[in-house]
Order: structure tokens, then sequence, then C-alpha cells
């Protein structure tokens, strides 16, 4: 509901362009749904996090994309091998990340 709700007020009001904390801490699954869903319609609005990472780095690295798919060079795999799961399954990527002092 909070998801439809930010996109309603989006397609509403065209000068924004900053959402900050739009998902419950810890919710992956929920963040690549409504990024998905956000970056489709309005592709020039960026999604920050603050609470979320709590200004701690272990957090940070545990949840955030540090290196995409795309970045590394695909090999071919040799028979009876199996593709190496993506280390970025469960990581979400933000536009921003806030830090406190």
């Amino acid at each position: 509901m909070l998801s439809d709700y930010i996109l309603k007020i989006v397609n509403e009001h065209p000068l924004v362009t900053y959402i900050e904390d739009p998902i419950r801490a810890g919710d992956v699954e929920g963040w690549k749904l409504f990024t998905t869903m956000l970056k489709a319609k309005f592709s020039e609005v960026k999604i920050g996090v603050n609470k979320w990472f709590k200004s701690d780095i272990a957090t940070i690295k545990q949840f955030t994309q540090m290196i995409t798919i795309a970045d590394e060079e695909e090999e071919e795999l040799e028979e009876g091998e199996e593709f190496p799961v993506d280390p970025n399954t469960l990581k979400i990527l933000p536009d921003f990340i806030h830090l406190s002092k």
C-alpha cells in the first residue's frame, strides 16, 4: 500500500525527484519490486536510504551491491561446471546512501 501511495504522489507531483527510505530495512525483495515499478514510469526519481544502514559500514556492505554482473567478464563454463551464484541476488543498489558523522 505504501508503494502505491508513493507512486501516486510522484505521479501527481512531477517536481518530486527524490524519495528517502521508502522500504522497510532489510526488505530486499520489496526494494527490488518498488524500484522496478518506480523506474519504469519515473526514471528521473532517485531513491536514497538513511535509516536502513544506520551509518554502519558492515551493514552497507551486507545489503548493497559492490560489483554488478555487467562489470565482471563473462567466462565460458566447462562441461559439468555450474555458473556461480550471483552474490548480489539479496542486495540492493540505492541511488544515495546518507551517512551521519
